[in-house]
Formats: C-alpha cells, structure tokens, sequence
C-alpha cells in the first residue's frame, strides 16, 4: 500500500482528468482545442525547464572537480597563478588563467573576467581564531556575486598573489597600494574595503 504514493503526482492526476475528458466529450471540435492546450502547456514547461537550467548553469558558471578536468576541457592556461604552495597541483591552490576564453578557474570555478567587478583581499582571522588570508571576487551577478580562495597565513605573500590577479585580470589598470591585506586584520567582514582591482 505504500508504494502507491509515489505514483500519485500531479503528471498522474493531469493525465486522469485528461482521459475522463476526452471519454466526456463527443465533439470534436472540444477534443481538438483540449488537445492543443495540453500540447503547448507541456511545450511551455519544458521550454521553461531548458531556460532556468540555462539561467542557473550561466549564473554559478561550470565547476571542475579536479586540475585534470579543468585542462581537459579548456586546454593549458596562459598563467596559473600559486594561491597555495602546498597545494599548488590542486584547484583549490591555483588560480588558471584563460585570457583567450576571457575566463579564470579560480578554486574550481569559472568567472569570466567581464563580471569582475572588484578583487579584495580579508583576513579571515578574529581575536578568537586563527584564519587564513583570502582572495574575494565580487562578481556582477546577482545569484553567489562572491568567489572566494585561500591563500594562506602570510599577509605579504596573500598581497603578492593579489598583484599577480589584478596583473592578470588587466595589464593597463594600475597597481593599487590597497593591495595589502594587514589593513583587514581589525576587519571581521566578507565585504572588505581593501580592493586591488576597482572599477
């Protein structure tokens, strides 16, 4: 008896009323236009269902589980740049660039380049807990506007590897001074005012 459940949808109750419909009438003229709202009602949902998986695959952008994956699918990068010396063979301590896709992989995620809107570097740490250094993207996207990569505990090393983004990023937009992260140590927030790359 409990095994029915699962076969009683909304898909199984249309059908049902469909059936009992077309066994209703006897006018053609009604099956036809009847028909015809089921058709274009189920054409509009798949059409619905391709447009919003489109809409989402578009707004987080593709996620490569390995380094592997990632070149297999996009070819060797112009620049990885090391976020993590430890893990510099891993997604999550490098960031790829593709200039010629207009694209970074930055922690296993796409981000074009055009919706970069400011790179930021935050001290994760707090008077409690100890916390590592990260590169923030603020992207121009209103669905995860932020990507986020660990680049260790060193405050001049996580600067650096900001310079070498935002070098990466645009070669003609100049080096900001804010580039350095001590200024976020007495900072315990995700929308840091220390931007390498403003527009």
């Amino acid at each position: 008896m409990k095994r029915w459940p699962k076969y009683i949808n909304r898909g199984t109750i249309l059908a049902v009323v469909a059936m009992v419909v077309l066994v209703a009438c006897s006018n053609w003229m009604v099956l036809l236009v009847f028909a015809s709202a089921l058709l274009l009602g189920y054409i509009y949902r798949e059409m619905r269902g391709r447009y919003l998986q489109k809409e989402e695959e578009s707004a987080h952008g593709r996620v490569y589980q390995s380094m592997e994956e990632a070149v297999a699918a996009l070819g060797d990068p112009d620049e990885s740049i090391t976020t993590d010396a430890t893990r510099a063979n891993e997604l999550s301590g490098a960031v790829l660039v593709y200039k010629q896709h207009g694209l970074l992989v930055v922690a296993g995620e796409e981000v074009n380049l055009a919706d970069i809107a400011d790179v930021n570097v935050v001290n994760r740490a707090t008077p409690y807990t100890v916390g590592q250094h990260q590169i923030v993207f603020t992207l121009r996207r209103k669905d995860n506007p932020y990507v986020r990569i660990d680049v260790g505990y060193d405050a001049e090393y996580a600067g650096t590897v900001a310079e070498e983004i935002m070098s990466a990023i645009s070669e003609d937009t100049p080096k900001s001074s804010q580039a350095s992260p001590t200024e976020e140590s007495s900072r315990h927030t995700d929308d840091a005012d220390s931007s390498v790359l403003s527009e």
